[in-house]
This record gives C-alpha cells, sequence and structure tokens, in this order.
C-alpha cells in the first residue's frame, strides 16, 4: 500500500536509532511476523465476565478476612 513510505520510515528509524547508539554493527533484522488481533464483542464480554469473577473473588476475601476477627497477632510486623 505505502511500501516506499514504510520503508522510509524504517530506515530513518535505524539511522535515527544509530545515532543514538542503540544499535551497532552491520546487520539488522526485523521481524515481519504477523498477527490476526481478536477483538470480536464475544472476546470482550468474556473478558468483561471474567473480571466480574475475579470482582466477586476478591469481595469474597475481604468479607472472610473480615469475619476472621481480631488476629494474634500484630498484622503491621509483617
Amino acid at each position: 500500500m505505502h511500501r516506499d513510505a514504510v520503508t522510509a520510515a524504517g530506515a530513518e528509524l535505524v539511522r535515527f536509532a544509530k545515532s543514538c547508539g542503540l544499535i551497532r554493527g552491520e546487520w539488522i533484522a526485523i521481524d515481519g511476523s504477523k498477527f490476526r488481533a481478536v477483538a470480536s464483542i464475544d472476546t470482550v464480554r468474556e473478558r468483561l465476565a471474567l473480571q466480574r469473577y475475579l470482582d466477586r473473588l476478591e469481595k469474597a476475601d475481604v468479607e472472610l478476612y473480615l469475619k476472621a476477627g481480631p488476629f494474634p497477632f500484630d498484622v503491621n510486623s509483617l
């Protein structure tokens, strides 16, 4: 699509990195891996459901902690 612009931007990035001392040597390898993004409404719902579940677990932990009453040791000393 914008092959020349992307190539020029990559070359400029390499020049900049070299000038900052981030790159040394003659060879640079760039990984061109492509991954499919997954942002469907179903995955969003799953993440929201998981977050609600984790929130419920956290709330239950706090409630159990509070019900346990006074502790036989100073929790601040831990």
